[in-house]
């Protein structure tokens, strides 16, 4: 029965609710709902207590302002839609302030999530299979969406990456079960999986992970001299990187034309290039409208009526594929650029609160030498530079769910029982 204690149940949890978010998103919901009376009795047996976060604090913010902006909405469905998908940024903040008085290590946290990657990926393969044996193209169907059918390509090649780095850091620090016999087949099979996702902006965070692992141990082998200047020339092996790994030398080419011509003619690129484009030249023409409305809208413009807005930025620029809206007022693109879409819909207190989320969150990891955190972080940061990494469900719930778990197990436990104990 002593497998049975409440601790173990709470470690468990953590694994399958991370299990179920990669294999079983639509089940996500359900788990972060069972997670409350969990809590609950944990705090009843005073197994948990109460203990003030930072991170916390400021992520409900975000969502009370997120909720703030509903009553300046003209599109209600939309803005309902987005405060019921954010709800996670309220939900992980209250119930991980109950800190845990036992000892929590990333076992569970990191084994779940790499079984929720490894059938995940298996059910990507089967559907690439099956549009394969339907004729499909052998690239089209084993890259991109066909791959990646449970997430987006991005989310799913950067949550790939935080996990087999979670699992390295753990083998590193002697944490038990996580032996280099597993780790490293399961490293090599996500490295093929992450590869057919064929993400710009997640092959770009993988190029920083392993820069920043390399040149760490550089300046702990060679000296801080040796360190400063591959620091100033990793720019260039990044970009070597990216342009000479297969399926993306033509991205990356498309995207230098693209911004070249850009540059010289902002308004003039956007104008003239209707029609189909690029995903990139579509980020361009997304980034430009967006930072013209947050020029007019410092405060936002509301809860749900980003979209009305840049539909019709973009109309005036000649934009009417882009600027189509569907029955519910959406259009078809976001600003690929989540700081953006925060400055755009809540304005500059929104963009504070979430800017802070990510500044104290890090100052815990440095402190804390919690790398795994510094992780997640710099790919929440990175790829919010190019996709609106908060604004689709698995951005939501993963990072929300990971930043809260990765703060409350950095800072030290609450060692201390109380005297009915």
């Amino acid at each position: 029965m002593n497998c049975l204690t409440y601790a173990n149940v709470y470690r468990i949890y953590l694994g399958v609710f991370s299990f179920l978010f990669f294999c079983l998103p639509q089940l996500t919901s359900i788990g972060a709902i069972l997670f409350v009376p969990l809590v609950a009795v944990g705090v009843y047996r005073k197994e948990l207590r109460f203990h003030f976060q930072w991170p916390a604090l400021l992520l409900l913010s975000l969502y009370l302002i997120y909720l703030l902006g509903i009553l300046f909405t003209d599109n209600m469905y939309l803005a309902s839609r987005y405060a019921e998908n954010k709800l996670s940024f309220a939900l992980f903040p209250l119930l991980f302030s109950f800190r845990p008085n036992f000892t929590l290590r990333y076992a569970s946290l990191l084994i779940g999530s790499a079984l929720g990657i490894l059938v995940a990926s298996i059910l990507g393969i089967i559907s690439a299979y099956g549009c394969y044996s339907a004729g499909g193209d052998l690239r089209t169907c084993f890259t991109t969406v066909y791959i990646s059918t449970l997430h987006h390509p991005t989310y799913f090649a950067t949550f790939i990456v935080l996990v087999v780095v979670g699992l390295w850091w753990a083998h590193v620090r002697k944490e038990p079960l996580f032996k280099r016999s597993w780790i490293i087949p399961f490293s090599l099979f996500a490295l093929v999986m992450f590869t057919l996702c064929l993400s710009l902006s997640a092959f770009l965070f993988l190029a920083v992970v392993c820069a920043a692992f390399v040149l760490r141990w550089i300046r702990n082998t060679y000296g801080k001299n040796v360190f400063r200047a591959l620091l100033i020339a990793s720019p260039v092996a990044i970009v070597l990187f990216l342009s000479l790994m297969p399926g993306l030398r033509d991205d990356v080419d498309v995207t230098y034309t693209s911004v070249q011509k850009y540059f010289q003619s902002p308004k003039g690129f956007i104008s003239g290039k209707t029609g189909y484009k690029t995903g990139n030249e579509v980020r361009l023409v997304m980034w430009t409208v967006t930072m013209e409305e947050i020029a007019l809208h410092p405060l936002g413009v509301g809860t749900g009526n980003v979209d009305a807005h840049l539909s019709g930025r973009l109309k005036k620029y000649g934009q009417l594929d882009l600027a189509k809206k569907d029955e519910h007022g959406a259009i078809q693109y976001n600003p690929h650029n989540q700081f953006l879409q925060t400055g755009l819909e809540i304005g500059v207190l929104g963009l504070l609160a979430l800017l802070l989320v990510v500044g104290v969150s890090w100052r815990i990891a440095r402190q804390h030498k919690n790398y795994l955190l510094m992780a997640a972080l710099t790919s929440l940061v990175l790829n919010s530079l190019f996709e609106s990494m908060l604004q689709r469900q698995s951005g939501i719930v993963f990072y929300s769910f990971w930043i809260c778990v990765l703060v409350m197990m950095s800072t030290p436990y609450l060692k201390e029982k109380v005297s009915e104990e």
